[in-house]
């Protein structure tokens, strides 16, 4: 005996049918509308023609509208003057490891922990000044090495107090070890920290240190009100 569809279970099916269509469209909809497709174009780095047509071997990316994770610490690196000749100047004090090897090893060791790192090099005070400046509300901290504006740069001491953004002091030679007037700085009374005399090892040691102490703020509770 054949069953003969209730007029209820046709309603049912209609409705079905009319909601997967609707789902159909707002998907349509959504990968289409030119502020999301902008969205995956400047996030996911996939082609919009290809997102919207994909080749059947393409792997599409996941589609998350709206990022359930919070975006990792932003770090500062700020190399000084004569910091571009790591690897050539003086390789029985700094060695051989190039600025570049540097900056690309500490980003390494950043995005390890979820962080981020970007990293600046000049032999102008005045530059320095203002990528500080520019960091302001920006950065999370900051790694500064000096070089020699160490031990007479005043205008950088207060950036670095202006922006108010906590910084580590770093440097490849142990300089106590050295001149007595590369002895003084006028950094090391404000920073949350000194690294010296650990060569290119120190810079490692300074993002990890960096990372750490933020993600033990990040678990500490809030406050009562």
């Amino acid at each position: 005996m054949t069953d003969v569809p209730t007029k209820s279970a046709a309603k049912r099916s209609a409705g079905q049918n009319a909601e997967k269509t609707k789902g159909e469209e707002y998907e349509k909809n959504i990968t289409e509308h030119p502020t999301i497709t902008s969205y995956l174009q400047s996030h996911l780095q996939y082609p919009t023609s290809q997102f919207q047509t994909p080749h059947k071997h393409d792997q599409i990316p996941q589609l998350h509208l709206y990022p359930t994770t919070k975006m990792g610490k932003s770090i500062l690196l700020i190399n000084g003057p004569n910091l571009n000749l790591l690897g050539t100047r003086e390789p029985h004090i700094y060695g051989h490891t190039t600025l570049s090897d540097v900056e690309s090893n500490s980003r390494e060791v950043a995005a390890s922990h979820g962080a981020v790192l970007e990293s600046f090099q000049s032999n102008h005070e005045g530059a320095i000044v203002d990528r500080i400046q520019a960091a302001r509300g920006k950065v999370d901290g900051i790694i500064i090495n000096p070089g020699a504006y160490t031990h007479t740069s005043v205008a950088i001491r207060d950036a670095l107090l202006g922006v108010a953004i906590p910084f580590i002091e770093l440097h490849v030679s142990n300089v106590h070890a050295r001149e007595p007037w590369r002895h003084h700085s006028y950094f090391s009374d404000k920073a949350a920290g000194i690294i010296v005399g650990l060569g290119v090892y120190g810079y490692k040691v300074a993002v990890e240190h960096v990372c750490v102490n933020f993600e033990e703020k990040e678990k500490e509770p809030k406050a009562a009100l």
